[in-house]
C-alpha cells in the first residue's frame, strides 16, 4: 500500500548462557518501518532458536498492529 518498508535482516546470532553452558544460535524478524498513518517501528515475521547442546528449538512470532491508527491496545 506505499505505508511501509520492510528490511530483512541477514545472518544468525548467537546466545551463550555460561552458567548453563548453553548456546543458543537464531536468525533476525524483520523490521518493518511504517510511515503513514502513524509512525513507528516494528519486528514482523518469525525467530527460529536452536540449542546446540540439547537440539531445544523454539519458534517466536512477530506481528505488527493491525489496528487502524494504532489504535486499539497492545498487540505484542
Amino acid at each position: 500500500m506505499g505505508t511501509s518498508v520492510e528490511g530483512k535482516i541477514n545472518g544468525k546470532g548467537k546466545l551463550k548462557l555460561l552458567n548453563h553452558g548453553e548456546t543458543y544460535e537464531m536468525n533476525s524478524a524483520n523490521l518493518l518501518y511504517r510511515i503513514l498513518p502513524v509512525p513507528g517501528v516494528d519486528w514482523v515475521g518469525t525467530v527460529n532458536l536452536r540449542c546446540l547442546e540439547t537440539g531445544l528449538v523454539a519458534e517466536l512470532s512477530y506481528k505488527s498492529s493491525p489496528s487502524f491508527l494504532g489504535l486499539g491496545g497492545n498487540h505484542k
